[in-house]
């Protein structure tokens, strides 16, 4: 297995670096929502102070300076986020690729080096040989499909940024109303756990084939059949994990931060 350096870059990457026709394509969409997210916006404002003056008439009061800030600001700030949804999302991607790249420069750089499972020849027959060669090329199959398995995950983590950054500025809308808010922060926890799940995978990839080198130690040490074949199976076990746990990378990090 060979995490190289256009994998780590690319699950590090930002959106632009990523797919510049596709991140052209979202900003696009984005500065074509900002006018239907302005009036949505300014509608929402409108309801909200009709209301509020329909409750200040029985009340036999009005709307004062006071009132009106305190409606107001939060009408300004959603105004902010709409103008630069684009902006802030990058920086949010922007931010953890700073923490991935910082990650991959303290962590001892292993991910760089071929995992290569030795032969294991001695004390073993024909049948015995024939036996473990097939398991190692069992495992041989499953770290290439790691591989694979990666930057289609890291491809789908992507698809699912570039959406939401095509469609922030009627999302950021949804803050300012009390009907829509858990929508809205439904959707800022789906990108906070799309955007750690870089870092997740940064970790695993770095994590794995430091995990990976005393079993492949072993199984080239071993000595007879039963313990060679014991750590091969212990190998191929371990490469069906670190799979199991790439898939599941983006259900990790809506856990770390309390996304459903």
């Amino acid at each position: 297995m060979n995490i190289d350096d256009e994998t780590l870059s690319q699950v590090l990457s930002s959106l632009k670096d990523y797919n510049p026709t596709a991140n052209d394509l979202m900003e696009k969409l984005s500065t074509a929502l900002v006018p239907v997210a302005m009036v949505v916006l300014g509608i929402l404002m409108y309801m909200e102070y009709a209301d509020l003056n329909r409750k200040l008439a029985v009340e036999q009061g009005r709307v004062n300076m006071e009132l009106f800030i305190s409606v107001a600001w939060k009408y300004m700030v959603a105004f902010i986020c709409v103008m630069a949804s684009d902006k802030i999302i990058d920086s949010i991607v922007w931010l953890n690729s700073a923490a991935g790249w910082i990650l991959d420069k303290v962590v001892p750089n292993k991910t760089m080096d071929n995992i290569e499972i030795k032969e294991v020849t001695k004390g073993l027959n024909w049948l015995q040989k024939g036996f473990i060669s097939s398991m190692q090329g069992m495992t041989y199959f499953a770290l290439w499909a790691s591989e694979i398995i990666t930057k289609v995950m890291n491809f789908l983590r992507f698809v699912t940024l570039f959406m939401i950054k095509g469609l922030a500025p009627m999302l950021f809308v949804f803050f300012v109303s009390d009907e829509w808010r858990e929508i809205a922060k439904g959707f800022m926890k789906q990108l906070f756990a799309v955007v750690l799940q870089g870092l997740v995978l940064v970790l695993v990839l770095k994590l794995f084939p430091t995990i990976m080198t005393d079993d492949l130690i072993k199984v080239a040490a071993s000595g007879h059949f039963e313990e060679a074949l014991a750590n091969i199976f212990l190998v191929f076990a371990k490469v069906i994990i670190f799979i199991i746990t790439i898939v599941g990378s983006q259900r990790v990090a809506k856990q770390w931060i309390g996304a459903s």
